[in-house]
């Protein structure tokens, strides 16, 4: 038997029984909640309720299905988001046809990332005293300057609506940098002011940028995503691994199948998404850096990835580590250091730190300047260190009218008084390459996570309620039995009238389903609801050891002979 990664069962290793009930699960609910009832009201194919009960205690014992106790005592259930990318791959994949480029034109460009922003942010929050005041919220002048940093515009973060604490202080893209910064555990809040967490952000900055980026995408997808199922099955759509970077695809190739199952069968039309809805998913994608957006001569909608989308689904990060010899800096005469992409994030923010920043764009560009020296010196680093980590860093030389410069305004510095800044103690380690405090990255754990600002437009019981990881015993998930006749169960036979309707009336009751004999002919009956003037109860029927799909009929009295019911063993 082939194991998923949390220890269960694969999907395509599940019996089949399991894999309808879950494949119905994701359908119409994708990572929504749903409670006792609608779970009662799950119809799936051949099965009966209680068939569906069973498969989704196993499911639930395997971690596909995990429960949250509300207030009252009831339960919410959810297909957890480390088991979502399983099930879509499963259930949910499909291929894009790509548009020739010539035909669609830029309308919305992306930025250079959210995880820049989180680094900007990072650099800014180490430079300055970023104070809190008594109520938790930031001081006004820091919101506005986070702000002026940030690339992801206020209106591509507000689109998606997102509920987060002191939604009147904070715009809503430094909100969501500021979330994203205490979910990784990079920042908290100590003394009253931020404050980095040293080892958190040493081994953040020794990932690669597409480490950072799957991370980040990741705890968006979780976290970000509105709640209607259908609006998470296009987001899962939108990064499938049949689409490639840099080419356009159309927007409505992914809307397709984006409506919402009511777990009954009906459909209706107000449910199905168009492209205003899905604009404020994809302009925040376009703003956090993922993607570009266009549109052709028509009007219609495109996106093109920035980076490789199915590679932002895999396996875990963690391993992905910059080495040192990734790239070099260059250091120009005009006192511009200019940072190629290959440049490993640690050497980026030492450099940073003692510098102010020009711009981010394909290539990184900082500025050497003498209230810059300053001010690393203000934060405990030496400027005597600054020297040797630029031509280490260099394989062009550091030019002789920069170099007197920072010969210069290091000896003004010495004059000075630094105090000692021992929360950034550490800072000396980006200089000398010690690697001792490495401890690994990982995100938030549950303990701290109340400093995570946002819950966003969906999965807010997360915050709310407690998993639930006491699982039923199996009698306790199927009705009581004992009052059923043996030989209702036993014997394929035919019964009296009132007798016959007793039998499919208690089917009925106890959410099971039965044999019977209609024209000659061994069916399958789930019964889903009963009339009694004039007698009459509907259902679906199936043909046994056929793959045809189920018919729904309508069976009156005497419509059928033989019978049995089915109760799972």
């Amino acid at each position: 038997m082939v194991l998923d990664s949390n220890g269960g069962c694969a999907i395509d290793q599940l019996p089949l029984h399991e894999r309808r009930v879950l494949r119905r699960i994701w359908e119409i609910f994708a990572g929504q909640s749903f409670d006792e009832g609608k779970l009662r009201m799950l119809t799936v194919e051949r099965m009966s309720g209680m068939d569906i009960q069973l498969a989704f205690l196993s499911l639930r014992e395997q971690g596909y299905i995990q429960a949250m106790k509300q207030g009252w005592g009831e339960r919410l259930y959810f297909v957890p988001f480390a088991k979502r990318k399983a099930l879509y791959r499963a259930f949910g994949g499909y291929i894009a046809p790509a548009s020739p480029s010539a035909n669609v034109e830029l309308s919305q460009e992306g930025t250079c990332g959210i995880s820049v922003d989180m680094f900007n942010v990072l650099v800014y929050v180490i430079k300055h005293e970023v104070a809190v005041t008594s109520k938790g919220v930031l001081h006004k002048r820091h919101i506005q300057r986070l702000a002026e940093i940030i690339a992801l515009s206020q209106v591509d973060a507000e689109q998606l609506d997102l509920q987060y604490v002191h939604q009147d202080a904070y715009p809503a893209q430094v909100a969501v940098i500021l979330d994203a910064l205490f979910y990784f555990g990079l920042i908290s809040v100590s003394r009253a002011k931020l404050s980095l967490n040293s080892a958190s952000v040493e081994a953040w900055l020794e990932l690669t940028r597409e480490a950072t980026d799957r991370l980040i995408f990741n705890m968006m997808m979780e976290r970000f995503v509105p709640s209607l199922p259908a609006y998470q099955h296009f987001t899962w759509r939108l990064c499938d691994a049949s689409l490639n970077r840099g080419h356009w695809y159309a927007a409505e190739f992914m809307l397709m199948g984006s409506r919402h199952d009511d777990g009954v069968g009906a459909v209706t039309a107000p449910t199905l998404l168009s492209n205003g809805d899905i604009m404020p998913w994809l302009c925040f994608m376009a703003g956090c850096g993922y993607m570009d957006i266009g549109r052709n001569a028509g009007g219609n909608l495109f996106v093109r990835w920035r980076v490789e989308p199915g590679r932002l689904l895999q396996s875990e990060p963690h391993e992905e580590r910059c080495t040192e010899a990734g790239g070099t800096l260059y250091v120009q005469p005009d006192f511009e250091l200019l940072l190629p992409p290959e440049v490993p994030m640690k050497i980026k923010f030492t450099t940073a730190l003692f510098t102010e920043r020009v711009t981010d764009d394909w290539m990184t560009v900082y500025r050497l300047t003498r209230d810059s020296i300053w001010q690393a010196a203000a934060i405990g680093i030496e400027s005597e260190c600054i020297v040797p980590f630029l031509q280490k860093q260099t394989s062009s030389g550091i030019p002789d009218n920069v170099m007197t410069a920072l010969r210069f305004w290091s000896a003004e510095n010495e004059s000075l008084s630094i105090q000692d800044n021992r929360e950034d103690s550490r800072l000396a380690n980006l200089f000398e390459g010690n690697q001792s405090i490495y401890g690994g990255f990982t995100a938030a754990s549950s303990g701290s996570i109340n400093r995570v600002m946002i819950n966003g437009i969906r999965g807010q019981h997360e915050l709310q309620y407690e998993l639930d990881e006491t699982l039923p015993e199996r009698n306790d998930v199927l009705p009581p039995l004992d009052h059923l006749p043996l030989m209702w169960v036993r014997d394929w036979r035919s019964y009296h009238s009132s007798t016959a309707k007793q039998m499919m009336e208690e089917a009925l009751n106890i959410s099971a389903k039965l044999e019977i004999c209609v024209d000659g002919n061994r069916m399958e009956f789930v019964p889903h609801q009963l009339v009694r003037h004039p007698w009459a109860i509907t259902g679906v029927i199936y043909e046994q050891d056929s793959d045809k799909e189920g018919v729904i009929v309508q069976l009156q009295d005497g419509e059928w002979k033989e019978m049995r019911l089915i109760i799972p063993s």
